[in-house]
């Protein structure tokens, strides 16, 4: 029987066909990235958006990706972009479909009280993602 991994979407795949499509997935994710609206945290409006929230479908920045973990990850998946973690099909398609523009306009981030202060604090951060 061949070993199996798991997407962080819950799907199952034979790891060896992810293993082999592992540097064709980071180039569509590097890609995406350098999309503009992908290109600054969906979060915060920062640069460096090396983390995904995968569930969610948005870029995030490392700062971020720490605030989403600690919501938990029956809210938010994160997972890095810059080639230490294999990714799935689904999770590739799932950021294809949304990204940040999408992800904006689903979740109200356009509105300035849905981003967080420059200085605020992993805890300040945290909260306001649970609203």
């Amino acid at each position: 029987m061949a070993a199996m991994w798991t997407s962080k979407l819950g799907n199952r795949f034979p790891r060896e066909e992810i293993e082999r499509c592992d540097a064709e997935h980071h180039r569509i994710l590097d890609r995406l990235r350098r999309e503009p609206r992908n290109a600054s945290c969906a979060e915060c409006g920062d640069g460096g958006t090396c983390w995904a929230s995968v569930n969610l479908g948005v870029f995030v920045c490392l700062r971020c990706a720490d605030v989403h973990r600690a919501l938990g990850t029956h809210v938010s998946k994160v997972k890095g972009c810059t080639g230490t973690y294999l990714w799935g099909p689904d999770e590739i398609a799932q950021m294809q479909r949304s990204g940040n523009a999408v992800a904006e306009a689903t979740y109200g981030g356009a509105c300035s009280a849905a981003r967080p202060a420059a200085a605020a604090s992993k805890e300040e951060r945290v909260e306001l993602c649970r609203k």
